[in-house]
């Protein structure tokens, strides 16, 4: 009875260390068998490679550390038995062990095995037996007992040969030689081998001294790092932008000459291959790794400027894979393989024949497609190698979109690894500037977790999304206890839960953009009941977040420097959520339901809440970044500082949203400081002796209406241009759905088409009204029978930022408001494949025709085309005022 007893007992302890043993990533085998381990001290220890920095992080693991190891030969019956095993004789010592004969580790696989008196690894070469190293290190971390190890078999290797992540050092923040050296370190250790530097005008050439700034990163630099990084098993990738995203190095005027469009070389510039030259002859050198990536990607306007005459001899396509052959032949005395972005060749697969065959195509998309066929499809059919490249989409984020990464990144890899993929390549950008990359180890990780132990194609997508949803969940449990440390407690749930916040449906909260919102204008959607309820459930989510993270961040036995960054976010988003409610206390203000007084108090204690997010900014900056670009994000918290410190002198020009027979009613309003208000109808700064305002205005024509009130040498100037036409305030119906992504994309709500206002050239200046995915239908009633002479219409166009021009615009007239009959279709000949930012006006002579109502519909342009990096997706529509005279 008692014998049966200790068997329960042990079988219970050995289901329980199953349970608490987690990897990322996961080996492709494990078996566990009944028993554990324990290290004798002394212990002896055979190790036969001369890849001495592996062993002495074992050594300096807690388990180890305080064990005396002695060493001892191969042929004796070593504790700690580490071989690397020429590939010649792999089988036999496979067979020696009993273990499986028919496994092959290949140049980076390994055997890991722990019985009751031993831990034995087997590899075929140092790289093999690193990553074995790392495994027992995970291992040591889930222990239950302080001196006990499960026993178990691993049999490992990788998916993908290449598993590489990539930093962007070009649009802000360029990182610290220390901080370069902790990604090094930490994402070894989850089984990443290659890092790339994404650079455009951050490496300091010799030849070119005016290039890179004083912070910019060196010769010397990338060598040290070199050295570095190849005691953790991880190779650099040389990398130089050498075609689009050029503007740093174009707006430079001693390179202006060379440019086109302001941000790509031109191929019809020789001077252009001069330079390239120049940086290829000391940037390849530098780096000792045979792949060297030209990046070449998002060409949009090629053609349109020095090479217009060129493209228009032999074709877009045939100047693009010109342009890639010379930079190749550029590079051929470094003996580098090019890699190069595939969204062009994706594009005109016609030019695959014109490029080398040892090109490698990467591939990239960031969104959350349930597949990536028809991206990879033709990559894959051209027979080149190619890497898949998704992304922890953390850019111009205050924190990243999880959501969006997890599947973007499980999905592009699970797919990569269908149609062939040598590796993946898991991005980084830092679009804005602003975004801190300590807030991406989750999604970098994850990417590492699939990189090695790829997810498989599954008959359907649900039961993909269900191997996600398992995969994320045990990824997550792992991620708890490897990265951070904690034992029964979960980090990344606050992270998770946080990360929802992307999901909601008031947009934007954790978008670095809507940190910087000044006041106006005043959201008349975000000023509604329901969006009130809505922002004060999420404020008390994240501060109950908040409170959680700082109780549990005492359990934080790793990575603890990580929390501050986190605990920052939710402080950034919790002002974005107080600036809101500061909106609808100062509409109430307004509305004469609040005094100057409490207003004034509110005011004040947002902009010291505003100083402390800067200061505390510039010190989580500082850990990370050298000073490059902080006073560049810094001035973003000064500007709104300004911004609110003069908001209590600001004047409101106030119009009224329908005509009368007076035309357009026009008050004005000091907010705070109740001084005279002066104002001017042209356009021109007003003075002492402009026109005093004393009661509400009536507007007949176009005018540019600008007021001022004068409480110091700060003052400012409020301005406001309104036109007059037919159509103002006749809006009957809008059938169609407003864009809530971002506030700025309501234009006004729903009199935002009809209010007199033109759009300026900035999409998110609030006046332009954005559409997702759908046509824009509305009905204007004027009333009575009216005679209509002209119609005009304003669109944006800025595909890269999915917003495409409506196909064509149909007018239809009534009668009685329910039959319609087609009186003009309205069409453009502009090209979506344009990098430039369009407005165009549909304009239509309407030869006085006689109508009460006019329906308006702007057909959307559909899904993104196959060429476009979200492919697939919902384009936008992007609408002005609607002009009826």
């Amino acid at each position: 009875m008692i014998k049966y007893f200790l068997l329960l007992i042990a079988v219970a302890y050995f289901q329980l260390l199953q349970a608490q043993i987690q990897f990322i990533p996961e080996p492709q085998q494990v078996t566990y068998q009944a028993g554990t381990f324990s290290l004798p001290n002394p212990s002896t220890y055979a190790f036969n490679s001369t890849d001495s920095f592996a062993f002495s992080l074992l050594r300096a693991h807690s388990f180890f550390v305080s064990t005396e190891l002695v060493e001892t030969s191969f042929k004796k019956q070593a504790v700690l038995y580490c071989q690397l095993v020429d590939s010649k004789k792999w089988k036999r010592e496979l067979k020696k062990f009993l273990l499986d004969t028919t496994f092959m580790a290949d140049s980076e696989g390994y055997v890991l095995q722990i019985t009751p008196n031993q831990i034995r690894i087997l590899a075929q070469t140092d790289a093999g037996l690193f990553y074995a190293i790392q495994t027992l290190l995970q291992i040591s971390n889930n222990k239950t007992a302080a001196t006990q190890l499960p026993c178990l078999t691993i049999y490992d290797v990788p998916a993908f040969p290449i598993r590489a992540w990539q930093d962007d050092i070009s649009r802000g923040p360029i990182p610290t030689m220390e901080f370069l050296k902790e990604e090094i370190k930490t994402l070894s250790a989850y089984k990443l081998n290659y890092f790339t530097l994404y650079t455009e005008n951050i490496f300091k050439y010799n030849s070119h001294p005016d290039m890179a700034p004083d912070d910019g990163i060196s010769k010397e630099e990338i060598e040290e790092l070199i050295s570095y990084a190849a005691q953790y098993h991880v190779t650099l990738i040389g990398n130089q932008q050498s075609f689009g995203h050029m503007e740093k190095i174009l707006a430079n005027p001693a390179y202006q000459a060379l440019g086109e469009r302001q941000h790509i070389l031109s191929p019809a510039n020789e001077g252009s291959y001069l330079l390239l030259k120049d940086m290829f002859k000391e940037m390849a050198p530098a780096y000792t790794c045979k792949y060297f990536n030209i990046n070449c990607d998002e060409t949009f306007g090629l053609g349109e400027g020095q090479s217009k005459q060129l493209v228009d001899s032999i074709g877009l396509p045939n100047v693009y894979a010109n342009h890639i052959n010379r930079l190749i032949q550029l590079l051929k005395p470094y003996d580098k393989r090019i890699i190069m972005w595939a969204d062009i060749v994706g594009n005109h697969p016609e030019i695959i024949s014109q490029l080398p065959n040892d090109l490698i195509l990467i591939p990239w998309s960031y969104t959350d497609l349930d597949n990536f066929d028809k991206i990879l499809e033709p990559i894959a059919a051209s027979g080149l190698d190619f890497w898949v490249a998704p992304g922890v989409s953390c850019w111009s984020n205050i924190y990243p979109n999880t959501n969006v990464a997890k599947k973007n990144i499980f999905n592009l890899v699970r797919d990569g690894k269908k149609f062939g993929a040598k590796g993946v390549l898991n991005t980084t950008w830092d679009d804005d500037g602003s975004n801190f990359f300590t807030n991406n180890w989750q999604g970098l990780i994850w990417g590492a977790a699939l990189s090695w132990n790829a997810p498989l194609v599954k008959e359907s997508g649900s039961l993909s999304q269900i191997e996600l949803d398992q995969k994320w969940n045990a990824f997550n449990r792992a991620y708890d206890k490897l990265f951070w440390g904690t034992k029964s407690i979960s980090i990344s749930k606050i992270q998770n839960e946080f990360a929802d916040i992307h999901q909601n449906k008031i947009k934007g909260l954790l978008k670095n953009q809507r940190l910087f919102e000044f006041v106006f204008p005043l959201n008349s959607d975000n000023l509604k009941e329901e969006q009130k309820v809505e922002y004060k459930s999420i404020e008390d989510k994240i501060n109950t977040l908040l409170i959680d993270l700082i109780v549990v961040s005492g359990n934080v036995n790793s990575h603890s420097e990580c929390i501050p960054y986190l605990q920052f976010a939710m402080e950034e988003s919790l002002f974005i959520i107080q600036m809101n409610e500061f909106r609808n206390k100062l509409n109430d203000y307004l509305q004469y339901y609040l005094n100057a007084a409490t207003l004034k108090e509110d005011l004040n204690r947002l902009v010291l809440k505003l100083n402390q997010l800067s200061l505390t900014y510039a010190e989580l900056y500082r850990l990370e970044n050298r000073n490059w670009w902080l006073k560049e994000n810094l001035l973003k918290f000064e500007k709104l500082r300004v911004d609110l410190d003069k908001l209590p002198g600001t004047c409101i020009i106030v119009p009224d949203t329908v005509l009368t027979n007076r035309k357009r009613k026009i008050t004005l309003r000091s907010l705070i400081y109740n001084l005279p208000i002066y104002y001017t109808i042209n356009g021109t700064d007003p003075n002492a002796k402009s026109g005093l305002y004393t009661k509400p205005f009536f507007l007949n024509k176009t005018a540019i209406v600008k007021a001022t009130m004068f409480w110091g040498k700060d003052f400012t100037y409020t301005q406001d241009s309104f036109i007059m036409h037919k159509a103002i305030g006749k809006l009957k119906q809008l059938n169609s759905i407003y864009s809530n992504s971002q506030p700025s994309f309501n234009g006004g709500g729903k009199w935002g088409l009809v209010d007199g206002r033109i759009g300026s050239n900035n999409l998110k200046s609030g006046k332009w009204q954005g559409y997702d995915g759908q046509d824009l239908n509305l009905i204007l009633d004027f009333v009575k029978d009216t005679k209509l002479k002209t119609f005009r219409m304003g669109f944006y166009q800025y595909t890269r930022a999915w917003v495409i021009l409506p196909k064509s615009i149909d007018l239809y007239t009534s009668a009685d408001g329910v039959n319609f009959n087609l009186l003009i279709s309205v069409s453009h000949t502009i090209d979506p494949n344009s990098d430039q930012k369009i407005i165009h006006y549909f304009e239509a002579n309407l030869n006085k025709v006689k109508t009460r109502y006019l329906k308006i519909i702007a057909r959307s342009y559909g899904k993104l085309p196959a060429w476009h990096a979200s492919a697939g997706k919902d384009s936008m529509l992007f609408s002005d005022e609607i002009i009826v005279k």
